[in-house]
């Protein structure tokens, strides 16, 4: 589940900066800036689609994955991930949602994946609105569980 969960999160290219990092706007430029300095490709839509993507993830990871990744490229995004993953340490309502998203899914004859259990990078706000998406029936819960955590 923790792999599926970095998935999420480097499909794009972070947080808001309320932890006191940079505006979420100033580190995914850098991100874009540096992905194409490493990948030699210009990707004109990199900097809306990390905004949208990373809205919802936890400062705490992404001032780490930014600070680990931006201006070089000897580390990847998956290398960098995985060194971000312990500055977002599991919080009770992690295991709450997991313990309940579990449940559902076993209830639900796993009508969607157990990808969407995980929710320790998440910030609390979606954590909360995917919890909303499990009282749903069971054909709505994937496509609700995409929308929070996106």
């Amino acid at each position: 589940m923790r792999r599926a969960v970095l998935a999420i999160v480097l499909a794009a290219c972070g947080g808001d900066g309320k932890s006191g990092g940079a505006p979420l706007a100033e580190q995914c430029a850098d991100l874009c800036m540096t992905t194409e300095m490493c990948s030699g490709s210009p990707n004109t839509e990199c900097e809306t689609k990390c905004q949208t993507q990373y809205a919802h993830i936890r400062d705490e990871f992404f001032d780490a994955f930014v600070a680990c990744f931006v201006n070089q490229c000897t580390k990847t995004q998956e290398m960098c991930a995985t060194e971000a993953y312990p500055a977002a340490p599991r919080r009770p309502i992690d295991d709450t949602y997991l313990n309940s998203c579990l449940a559902r899914r076993n209830a639900c004859s796993a009508a969607f994946s157990d990808d969407y259990c995980g929710s320790q990078l998440f910030d609390e706000a979606a954590v909360m609105t995917a919890m909303t998406c499990l009282e749903k029936p069971c054909a709505e819960i994937s496509m609700c569980l995409r929308t929070a955590f996106n």
